[in-house]
């Protein structure tokens, strides 16, 4: 429905970008997926696999024009702190894993770059689509 009405709204060859988390990351699917930060209600109740968005955005009357992966360093931080919160019940140490922190930062843009090289994904994904 929602797509329908950014169509409605777009002119031809209007273009739309999507950004959102991906299914498909190492953190989503090996490494804590439970705890993983992808879900990250209320703002992402649905998280997609590129496929399934790209049909979803097909079916909208949207052409795929091109598909990235880009560098989500907060989707490690804060899973980290979940996990580490939770499973291992180290609160004090998780509040120093975040974005303002310099180390943990690289660290998890490391891990990003790593997924980019091995599997040409991230937990964030870019999806720029145009108007049939």
């Amino acid at each position: 429905e929602t797509l329908a009405k950014v169509r409605d709204i777009l002119r031809p060859g209007g273009a739309l970008l999507l950004e959102t988390p991906s299914s498909e990351s190492w953190d989503a699917r090996v490494v804590a997926p439970r705890y993983w930060a992808g879900w990250h209600a209320p703002r992402h109740w649905t998280v997609f696999d590129e496929k399934g968005l790209c049909r979803l955005l097909e079916d909208a009357g949207f052409e795929i024009v091109s598909v990235k992966y880009t560098l989500s360093p907060f989707i490690w931080l804060h899973t980290f702190q979940y996990w580490l919160k939770e499973r291992v019940g180290v609160p004090k140490i998780a509040r120093y894993i975040d974005v303002w922190n310099p180390i943990a930062l690289v660290g998890a843009c490391v891990l990003d770059v790593i997924q980019l090289a091995v599997r040409r994904r991230t937990s964030n994904m870019q999806i720029l689509a145009r108007k049939l």
